[in-house]
Order: structure tokens, then C-alpha cells, then sequence
């Protein structure tokens, strides 16, 4: 709304600096990074936890009753999809999103202001990019190693 009323008028033009992800950008980085930074924890204690349940001396006692209680059923795979894809999915796709429009706004900048302001923008969110990117990596690649370790250990 207020971008349309700054570009409809005569008198004032849109600057870089107006546009949210420009503006913003720090405090974009900083909540999509603890955003994460919680997710893949609970990932990672997840499997830990799991890994805990299986070596301890109630579950080595109850193994064969607790597995058939906790054994996955049908839709859990369809459960774990839906939920990945509503709390990471979406946010990668538009933190990708705005990478994009950066690009193409850093490639039409045509002051050296504009587009030192438009690319410092553009590699934070390259760098959050990557940041997402290995610590989903991270956080699975643990979580199968709990689960292999949790194996080992009954």
C-alpha cells in the first residue's frame, strides 16, 4: 500500500532503501537464523531422545511391548512430509525468493549506492541460503546417527 502511494506520485520516486527486504535485512537474518537454529535442534534431540529410550533399562525390559506401541504406522511418514514442508519448506522457498528478486534488482541498479546496498543485501541472504542448508543437513545427518547409535547400545 504504501510502496503504491511512494510510486504513484510525481513528486517522490522508490529508492532501493524503500523496499522491505533491503531495509530489514539484518533482522530478516537474525529470526530466520534462531528460527533454525531451534528447528534443527528439536531434530537433533529427537533422535537423541530416541536413542535414550532404547538403552534405557525399562525400555531393554519392555523392548517387545514398547516397540509395538511406538512402531511407525501408516500415516506417520505422511505426517513427518506435511510437517517438514510447513515449518522449513515454505521458508526456504522464500528466502530463495527473495535471493531472486535481489539478483534481478542488483543487475537494473544503476547507481554504485544502489547497488552496494542492493548486493550486501543479496549476500546475506546467499549466506542464510547456505546457512539453512547445512544445519537441515546437519540436524538429519545427527538425527541418523542417533539412530544408529541407539541400535548399537540395546
Amino acid at each position: 500500500k504504501i510502496l503504491k502511494q511512494k510510486y504513484s506520485t510525481s513528486e517522490s520516486s522508490l529508492t532501493v532503501q524503500d523496499i522491505y527486504i533491503i531495509l530489514k535485512k539484518d533482522l530478516f537474518l537474525e529470526v530466520y537464523t534462531q528460527y533454525f537454529t531451534c528447528f534443527t535442534n528439536y531434530v537433533v534431540v529427537q533422535g537423541f531422545d530416541r536413542a535414550a529410550k532404547q538403552t534405557s533399562g525399562y525400555w531393554k525390559t519392555n523392548k517387545k511391548m514398547l516397540k509395538q506401541l511406538l512402531a511407525p504406522s501408516v500415516s506417520e511418514p505422511t505426517i513427518s512430509i506435511t510437517l517438514h514442508t510447513m515449518l522449513h519448506e515454505s521458508i526456504k522457498s522464500q528466502v530463495q525468493q527473495y535471493a531472486l528478486i535481489l539478483t534481478r534488482l542488483n543487475e537494473r541498479a544503476e547507481e554504485i549506492s544502489e547497488k552496494n546496498l542492493v548486493s550486501d543485501a543479496l549476500n546475506l541472504y546467499v549466506k542464510l541460503q547456505n546457512f539453512i542448508s547445512q544445519s537441515l543437513d546437519e540436524a538429519s545427518l545427527t538425527k541418523i546417527l542417533w539412530g544408529s547409535l541407539g541400535s548399537k547400545l540395546v
